[in-house]
């Protein structure tokens, strides 16, 4: 053992681990985020009764809210929080944007461009009529005068109530947008310098007699789906990107679906899933009060009788009326459905999350079913890039925004990792 040492070998293995390597952070999907404001709520009050209506989420995480406030005067609202729901102040006047076009200026649904620009799609009422509104902001919450010389966009298309109700974006940066007309369901398509498409429809529109839209979606493939109602049946429409009816989805490019009758069925909010299939949510009558309701459709726009029951997931709390207004599907394909339920003595925000067959999760909230009593109505449903949900609306007149736990994402704690050395 004495010999000279015919080579000289040195292990050195160390593997550093603070407390816990390997351990998964977990929260419980469907909890309020207390890192949210307050206990995971945000409310805002701009003046009047204010109505939130829709919510997206900007790559910087800040959560920016469209809708309007009813006061003397109705004008479109935004408010914009920051991933902790603190007011932006640097967003409009502490964090609050009002555009007043005329006295009764009603925005809806939001869209926002790769640049951070924001749009917002809803109506103006000028001479007693009800007009197509479109406005484009910064991203500090100016008007963007590069869009139709001073950010707004006023589209008359009949002589009757003209609204929008739904806005997309598409892939090339146009906006196409649905509504109403006249009792009509109209599409409409703008460049992005505001002016209306020529090569789509006539002359940038296209209307549907005798049906009503009020969601719009560009699939993968570039056709837009819409959904909305004709008399009291759900309906989904699905248009070629030059805005032709699509032949190919039932033979004549229009569904209709029975939800029960009732005095005002509709669909209020679609998505389309990775595999095509489109998903509807909105109200179905059970012959006494409204019920939150799902449909899904196959991609020929057949119903698709794998969910639910022969299609439809419907979701009665037995109080009164409840309603879903928003959709979105999770990465892994889960439904998140959001509206409002009845307790038998107020309304209250209920989000609630399917599996894929349309089924209540149990995985969330124990029951698939979270309600929240600080807010009434929720219209607006997005997911963040960290799985979190943002769910906006109103309650005592106030715009009221929450964020729920989703799934979990995996996080590692440190590790270090030193090589094993030979010499």
């Amino acid at each position: 053992m004495n010999k000279k040492l015919w080579g000289l070998m040195i292990l050195a293995f160390i593997l550093v681990f603070q407390s816990g390597y390997g351990k998964m952070i977990f929260a419980d999907p469907g909890d309020l985020d207390p890192g949210f404001g307050s206990g995971g709520l945000v409310s805002a009050d701009i003046g009047g009764f204010d109505t939130a209506i829709d919510v997206a989420i900007q790559s910087n995480k800040q959560i920016v809210i469209s809708g309007a406030t009813f006061g003397s005067e109705t004008n479109f609202v935004l408010a914009r929080y920051d991933s902790t729901g603190q007011v932006d102040n640097t967003f409009g006047t502490n964090g609050i944007v009002q555009t007043n076009l005329s006295s009764v200026d009603i925005g809806r649904e939001i869209a926002i461009q790769t640049d951070g620009k924001i749009i917002v799609g809803g109506s103006t009422e000028i001479n007693g009529n009800k007009d197509f509104a479109l406005i484009r902001y910064n991203g500090n919450g100016s008007l963007d005068t590069t869009f139709d010389s001073d950010g707004v966009v006023v589209t008359p298309i009949t002589s009757d109530a003209d609204e929008i109700w739904g806005i997309a974006l598409q892939t090339d940066g146009k906006i196409v947008v649905t509504g109403t007309s006249n009792s009509q369901l109209t599409i409409a398509r703008y460049l992005t310098n505001g002016s209306l498409d020529n090569s789509f429809g006539t002359n940038g529109i296209t209307i549907v007699a005798g049906a009503i839209g009020q969601v719009i979606r560009v699939q993968t493939d570039g056709k837009l789906v819409v959904a909305g109602r004709t008399g009291n049946d759900y309906m989904v429409v699905r248009l070629q990107a030059d805005g032709t009816l699509d032949n190919t989805f039932d033979t004549d490019g229009l569904v209709t679906t029975d939800m029960g009758g009732g005095g005002f069925v509709t669909a209020w909010d679609l998505s389309v899933q990775n595999d095509g299939k489109i998903v509807v949510v909105g109200n179905s009558f059970n012959g006494s009060d409204y019920d939150i309701a799902a449909v899904r459709y196959n991609t020929n726009g057949s119903i698709d009788t794998s969910f639910g029951t022969a299609g439809k997931a419907i979701y009665d709390f037995g109080q009164g009326d409840d309603d879903g207004a928003a959709v979105a599907i999770q990465a892994n394909n889960k439904i998140l459905v959001g509206g409002h339920s009845n307790t038998g003595t107020a309304e209250v925000f209920t989000l609630l999350r399917l599996d894929t067959d349309g089924t209540l999760d149990s995985t969330f909230s124990d029951d698939g079913i979270v309600t929240t009593p600080a807010g009434q109505r929720a219209l607006g449903l997005a997911i963040q890039i960290d799985n979190q949900i943002v769910m906006t609306g109103y309650g005592s007149g106030d715009f009221v925004t929450a964020r729920y736990e989703g799934d979990p994402l995996p996080v590692l704690d440190k590790q270090i990792f030193l090589p094993f050395i030979v010499k």
